[in-house]
């Protein structure tokens, strides 16, 4: 098997990744619009190139404590024919990984975050949980 490519990004201290191919752009702080009565995590709205895109925050989806960073980033993604946001805490680097380096989520990880999860690697002296997009953006409309 071939390499596999992370795009990795930061919430609180777990270092989080999504395949590279699902992310087609980081950006900077974005100025949100408020969505009354939106639901979950669903964050706001932000206008990217005349389209509007739902923005959901990682942070909420893994149900940890509010701690908005100074410089969040904002990774666009793409499912299927969609386009939707994930405002997370740090942008992070790409990561090449082997599918052979990969590990279960430990036992420890806390419920609500191990939910949203597909896997893990093991990589320089760090954990790298690998998110699964549909479950994060799903779990965002509850």
């Amino acid at each position: 098997m071939s390499e596999v490519l992370l795009a990795t990004f930061r919430c609180d201290a777990m270092v989080l990744a999504l395949p590279v191919e699902v992310v087609l752009e980081v950006l900077g702080d974005q100025s949100l619009e408020p969505v009354p009565r939106a639901p979950g995590a669903v964050i706001g709205l932000i206008s990217l190139r005349g389209r509007i895109l739902a923005v959901t925050d990682v942070r909420a989806r893994m149900g940890l404590p509010d701690g908005r960073q100074p410089d969040p980033a904002f990774y666009v993604v793409e499912t299927g024919d969609e386009l939707e946001v994930l405002r997370v805490d740090r942008a992070g680097e790409v990561l090449s990984v082997h599918p052979d380096q990969a590990i279960a989520v430990p036992d420890t990880t806390p419920a609500a975050i191990a939910a949203q999860l597909d896997g893990a690697f093991h990589v320089a002296d760090q954990l790298v949980l690998v998110v699964d997009l549909k479950r994060i953006l799903d779990a965002g409309e509850d």
